[in-house]
C-alpha cells in the first residue's frame, strides 16, 4: 500500500510553503517540525540538515560516519522515544519513516505489532524486503541534486533527514506535545514549528528550555 499523508498535512505545507522556504535557508542549528490533527489521526513532519544530527552534511564516506547514519535514521524511527503524548490521548504509532537526504530511506513497523504502511519505492531511495522481511534502505546517488541533498554553490553538499510518523490517537486529549528531539541531538537549537489542528492553523518555536508544542 502506499502511504498517503493526511490531507491537512498537505494543505499547511502549501498554505505555509514552511518546508521550502526554511530547507533552502538550510541554516544549521534549526530544524522544521510540521504536525496535523485530523479526526483521530496525527501527523508529525521532522526535517533537519544532517548536520544536526550527525555533525556532517558530505555523503559517508569512513565506516564511522555511516554507523552514525544508521544510528540516527534507528533512532529517529522510534517516534514513541521522540515524542511525549499524553496518556489519555491512547496515541498508537501506525507509521514511522525515515529519509537521509544522499538517498537512504528506512521503513518498519513500530514494533507495537502495528503494521507499517510504506512507499513502493521513492526519488530518495528504493526499499527493498529482506529476507527476514524488514526493509532496508538501498543508497542512491543523484547527480543534480534533490530537495534532501544536494549540492551548493560552492560546492559543499548539503543533506537531510526527513523524518514522518502517524499515529491514531483521541486527538481531542492532546493540549500539549513534548519534544525530545533536543536530548537526543544537542546541536539542534531551536525547532520550527507549524501546526493545523481543528482549533485553527498556528506557528511557534520550540526550544531546549522550553521543549513543548502548545496546541491550546
Amino acid at each position: 500500500m502506499i502511504c498517503r499523508s493526511l490531507p491537512v498535512v498537505a494543505s499547511l505545507l502549501m498554505l505555509t510553503g514552511v518546508t521550502a522556504a526554511q530547507q533552502s535557508a538550510h541554516v544549521h542549528g534549526i530544524a522544521t517540525l510540521n504536525l496535523a490533527m485530523e479526526g483521530d489521526e496525527l501527523e508529525i513532519e521532522f526535517v533537519s540538515p544532517a548536520g544536526n544530527i550527525v555533525g556532517f552534511e558530505h555523503e559517508a564516506v569512513t565506516a564511522a560516519e555511516c554507523r552514525a547514519i544508521r544510528d540516527a535514521i534507528e533512532q529517529l524511527r522510534k517516534g514513541n522515544e521522540l515524542f511525549d503524548l499524553p496518556l489519555a490521548a491512547s496515541c498508537s504509532l501506525h507509521v514511522a519513516a525515515v529519509e537521509h537526504g544522499h538517498g537512504e530511506e528506512e521503513k518498519r513497523e513500530d514494533g507495537h505489532g502495528q503494521d507499517a504502511e510504506h512507499d513502493d519505492g521513492d526519488e530518495h531511495g528504493h526499499a527493498s524486503e529482506d529476507g527476514d522481511g524488514t526493509h532496508s534502505g538501498h543508497e542512491a546517488k543523484h547527480d543534480d541534486g534533490d530537495e534532501h541533498g544536494h549540492a551548493g554553490e560552492d560546492g559543499d553538499t548539503h543533506s537531510e533527514f526527513h523524518a514522518r510518523y502517524r499515529c491514531e490517537c483521541n486527538g481531542s486529549a492532546i493540549e500539549t506535545i513534548g519534544v525530545r528531539l533536543f536530548e537526543y541531538w544537542p546541536r539542534i537549537e531551536a525547532i520550527r514549528v507549524q501546526a493545523l489542528t481543528p482549533d485553527g492553523q498556528f506557528g511557534g518555536v520550540a526550544k531546549s528550555d522550553d521543549p513543548v508544542i502548545r496546541l491550546r
